[in-house]
């Protein structure tokens, strides 16, 4: 039967040295180190989400920017042209 290893200390090693000797040795990661490793996850993941929803909203936007933009200006063209038709006229005498 083989002597068990002595485990090592995490404590002296940057984190990514620390977690891959902790799971080299698999030991449990301590707690600072395991928020740290959760951390840098869900910041990959939200990388990647961003990555593929930019090119996404890009070509959404401009389908829906196009008809809105011809809607604003039809609006605003019927309220120009309703404003003129209520203001009378001062330049007749």
């Amino acid at each position: 039967m083989e002597p068990l290893r002595p485990k090592p200390d995490l404590t002296g090693l940057s984190p990514f040295q620390a977690i891959q000797t902790a799971r080299a040795h698999q030991m449990a990661l301590p707690d600072g180190l395991h928020a740290q490793l959760r951390e840098a996850e869900r910041e990959a993941q939200l990388y990647q989400l961003r990555c593929k929803m930019k090119t996404y909203y890009a070509e959404n936007l401009l389908t829906e920017r196009t008809p809105m933009v011809a809607r604003v200006t039809n609006l605003t063209d019927e309220w120009h042209y309703a404003l003129q038709k209520k203001r009378p006229r001062t330049d007749r005498k």
